[in-house]
């Protein structure tokens, strides 16, 4: 990805990148350095919604995790990626979830959340 981005800026400089993301990641050091080393100015995450159950229900089970353990890592993410000064958008389902989602991603540091009817399965 890195690569890539190199070689738009080169013919594109100026244009913007972002990532969306899972939220699920194994190499954590990448957090602090988002911006220098990946050269993107914006990262979305899944949240899904409020809680553990309905993020199961709305995303469910990553890389072999159940959903309590998933929806921590996320909450997790988007908390150590905001805290770095690194603007994160959350995606939250809609209907039920798009309160109690919208309220916890703001709380763990989302600087916008976007309500789907669905999430993308990633």
């Amino acid at each position: 990805m890195i690569d890539i981005i190199d070689i738009v800026k080169v013919n594109r400089h100026g244009i913007p990148f972002g990532v969306y993301t899972s939220g699920i990641i194994t190499n954590k050091d990448i957090i602090s350095n988002l911006k220098e080393s990946v050269g993107i100015s914006s990262i979305q995450v899944t949240l899904g919604s409020g809680d553990p159950q309905s993020y199961s229900q709305v995303v469910g089970t990553k890389n072999g995790m159940d959903g309590s353990a998933a929806f921590g890592e996320v909450c997790e993410f988007i908390a150590q990626v905001s805290e770095s000064g690194f603007p994160v958008i959350a995606a939250v389902a809609g209907g039920r979830h798009a309160a109690t989602g919208s309220e916890l991603a703001k709380a763990l540091g989302a600087v916008e959340v976007t309500v789907f009817d669905s999430i993308p399965k990633i």
